[in-house]
């Protein structure tokens, strides 16, 4: 299974291929992570959620509002969206 991942860090646009056919959001995260060594995306604290410092989105759909979070699975072709927050400042 293939699904496209894209990100506002060094890693641009690509496709991350899965071997098996049943693919979670949290999978497409860890991988990223392995490639990304020190990526923190998903906080230690609460492995259910991602670190305030990233936004992930599902086919621009926020991973808050899918079905299962982090453990929504994906199908072929989906677009995952991980980007460093943007911080705010005044």
């Amino acid at each position: 299974m293939k699904i496209n991942l894209k990100s506002n860090f060094d890693i641009g646009i690509f496709e991350m291929e899965f071997t098996q056919s049943r693919v979670t959001l949290r999978d497409v995260i860890q991988k990223l992570s392995q490639r990304q060594q020190g990526l923190g995306v998903i906080k230690e604290s609460n492995p259910m959620e991602i670190d305030a410092g990233f936004d992930v989105r599902v086919n621009g759909r926020d991973y808050v509002f899918l079905p299962q979070r982090l453990d929504s699975l994906l199908k072929a072709g989906d677009q995952v969206e991980v980007s460093v927050s943007a911080l705010g400042g005044g």
